[in-house]
C-alpha cells in the first residue's frame, strides 16, 4: 500500500471512530478529550495534498523548522 492510501485510511479512521464517539459522549471532560484529539490530528497528523501529501509536522519537518 502507497504512502497516500495508508494516510487516507488514518484520516477515515479517525474520522469514523471520532463519529461513533457521538453517541457515547456524556461529560464536558469527554467531549474536551474529544476535541482536543481531533484539534491534534488536525493541526499534526491529517494529510494535506498543498503539502505535497504530507502532514503539517511531517512538511514542518521537510522544510527544517521544527526542532
Amino acid at each position: 500500500m502507497c504512502h497516500c492510501t495508508s494516510r487516507i485510511n488514518e484520516s477515515y479512521r479517525f474520522r469514523h471512530s471520532t463519529h461513533e464517539a457521538k453517541g457515547r459522549i456524556k461529560t464536558r471532560e469527554q467531549i474536551r478529550n474529544t476535541m482536543d484529539s481531533y484539534i491534534r490530528w488536525y493541526n499534526e497528523q491529517r494529510i494535506k495534498i498543498s503539502l505535497g501529501s504530507l502532514s503539517p509536522i511531517e512538511y514542518r519537518e521537510s522544510l527544517g523548522l521544527t526542532a
